[in-house]
């Protein structure tokens, strides 16, 4: 949901997030 690239990995498995 950021301007990060990293970001778009959350938004598919936002369980590796956090």
């Amino acid at each position: 949901a950021h301007n990060f690239p990293l970001d778009l990995a959350s938004v598919e498995a936002p369980s590796r997030n956090g």
